[in-house]
């Protein structure tokens, strides 16, 4: 019987949509079959990406993925060696940083002309939204029924944006 070591390509960090790869290495020769073998982590399952020196395994990052390590603890799927045997991997526990949390955004107006500086009240509309980076802007002026990617234009009076 097979007995698979794994790796990890890199400790991170890693955000959304990023591969967290792993590296799979026998000490045996092994076939697939179907289905497709897919590592089971910690995280979920990592799918097949490629077979070559070893198995590469990719795991995506998803929006609420938030850990220091990452285990590894099996496989499911058709992975067997040449006697048709299922074969094992050897779990494991890696160091990783991974960080799914998309920043919370804020909105600030980039003039406060009001009595104190900081009453919210601004005879100027432009505001900024921090962080910028990272994903898709949307903005609400309705309470949150309806959202844009475009920046609304505040209007003279009360205007409430959530972003």
């Amino acid at each position: 019987m097979a007995t698979g070591t794994v790796t990890i390509t890199s400790t991170g960090p890693y955000g959304i949509g990023d591969y967290i790869e792993f590296n799979v290495n026998f000490d045996a020769t092994t076939a697939r079959g179907f289905p497709e073998p897919e590592l089971v982590t910690s995280l979920g399952n990592a799918e097949l990406f490629t077979v070559g020196a070893g198995y590469f395994f990719r795991y995506i990052v998803q929006a609420g993925d938030d850990t220091s390590s990452v285990d590894v603890t099996g496989y499911i799927g058709n992975l067997t060696d040449t006697s048709s045997n299922p074969v094992t991997i050897t779990p494991a526990t890696f160091s990783v940083d991974v960080d799914g949390i998309a920043p919370t955004p804020t909105i600030t107006l980039d003039t406060d002309t009001g009595a104190d500086g900081a009453d919210g009240v601004t005879s100027d509309g432009s505001f900024t939204v921090t962080p910028s980076e990272g994903g898709t802007i949307e903005y609400s002026t309705d309470g949150g029924s309806n959202w844009s990617g475009t920046p609304p234009t505040p209007g003279q009076g009360p205007n409430t944006i959530i972003v």
